[in-house]
């Protein structure tokens, strides 16, 4: 948990919005692993177009198995 909160608290506090997007998965335990976008002060509107190229560029992601 407190790896968590010292991953987003800074962004928060300083008002940059943040995402996470699937970023394929693991090699090693075949996880899904995601990447985290940043954008600057207020700009959840350049993140969102970024983060929906990244995904069409990657031509979408595929639900991981349960």
């Amino acid at each position: 948990a407190i790896d968590y909160i010292l991953r987003t608290v800074p962004f928060d506090v300083t008002g940059h919005p943040a995402l996470t997007v699937p970023a394929g998965n693991t090699k090693s335990q075949n996880l899904p692993a995601g990447m985290e976008l940043i954008a600057g002060r207020r700009r959840e509107d350049t993140l969102y177009r970024v983060a929906a190229a990244y995904e069409e560029h990657m031509g979408g992601f595929a639900r991981p198995p349960l």
